[in-house]
């Protein structure tokens, strides 16, 4: 599969998986601009349903990456609302949805 401009890729190292999208192309290598100073690239060509890594890492290199699946985003979705759910001020929240989440929880307890 070749990597075109706009294409989402997802990054996973240690478990955390990061969003990212493909901000430009050159005849062989696929490019990610982190911000001013950094940007990853790869190999423009990669393999179908696979995780490839970015050019010039080293096999120490934990990073692995891959085009957006069903299965990545939604792991993706599920790692930003459970990290959005630990910023949650219980403090400010009314006793109505405190029952509310504990009902919820109460859903998913073994």
């Amino acid at each position: 599969m070749k990597l075109e401009p706009g294409m989402i890729i997802y990054s996973k190292t240690w478990g955390l998986i990061s969003k990212n999208q493909i901000t430009r192309v050159t005849e062989k290598q696929a490019i990610i601009k982190i911000n001013d100073r950094s940007e990853i690239r790869f190999d423009r060509e990669v393999g179908d349903g696979s995780y490839f890594h970015a050019r010039g890492s080293s096999g120490y290199d934990r990073t692995s990456y891959s085009i957006e699946t069903p299965e990545i985003k939604a792991g993706y979705e599920h790692q930003s609302a459970v990290s959005a759910f630990k910023k949650i001020n219980t403090e400010k929240l009314t006793q109505d949805q405190l029952s509310r989440i504990l009902l919820i929880a109460e859903e998913t307890s073994p």
